[in-house]
């Protein structure tokens, strides 16, 4: 009877701790968890292969969303390009406070027109369906990527121009025209983007 007593006692330890280790851990999304086991792989990698990730693993995650994108509200649109550049962003392995015209400067993304895209897609699919057809000469949003062989130390070059100056006693931001005042010239991202001729 003891023995039968120290089993159940032992049992019910043993189950208590798995409930505990097993309990349900919601993620924060799709694109953080896979932000969260990728960051140690594509640490030094350059920039095209970094799109390449992206557009192999991101991109299939809001195709469904641009499809429905047009029966959202205007802040719920806004919310969702939000999202697509911050996934670019970190993807490229650039900060989340690097403005927007220099990051569609070297991918050129544009939300609503994808989304008018897939809405043709849609369409031309169940109009085939319908008609019991092969659908052919689908048309495909294609991503524009103004860019190759551009190393990860430009990512690098980039953040250092968002971040914060510890020189000055007010927060200013590293731009090159703050930099100038400082006596140090360095060109904008985008003019040497432009200046290299990825643009």
């Amino acid at each position: 009877m003891i023995y039968v007593t120290l089993v159940i006692y032992l049992l019910s330890i043993v189950l208590s701790n798995i409930k505990k280790n097993w309990s349900y851990v919601r993620h924060p999304g799709k694109i953080q968890f896979i932000k969260n086991n990728l960051s140690p792989l594509i640490r030094n990698i350059s920039f095209d292969y970094r799109i390449n990730l992206w557009m192999i693993l991101i991109r299939p995650l809001f195709t469904p969303i641009a499809l429905f994108s047009q029966f959202l509200c205007n802040s719920s649109r806004t919310t969702l390009e939000r999202k697509l550049k911050k996934s670019l962003k970190w993807f490229l392995g650039i900060g989340k406070t690097t403005p927007d015209d220099l990051l569609f400067s070297l991918v050129d993304i544009d939300f609503q027109e994808w989304a008018r895209i897939e809405n043709v897609r849609a369409e031309m699919k169940w109009e085939s369906r319908l008609s019991k057809r092969e659908v052919s000469n689908l048309p495909k949003y294609q991503l524009k990527v103004n860019f190759k062989w551009l190393s990860k130390e430009f990512a690098t070059y980039i953040n250092a121009q968002n971040s914060l100056c510890r020189k000055c006693d007010v927060k200013r931001i590293l731009r090159s025209s703050h930099l100038l005042e400082h006596g140090v010239p360095v060109p904008e991202p985008l003019t040497l983007v432009k200046k290299i001729g990825f643009v």
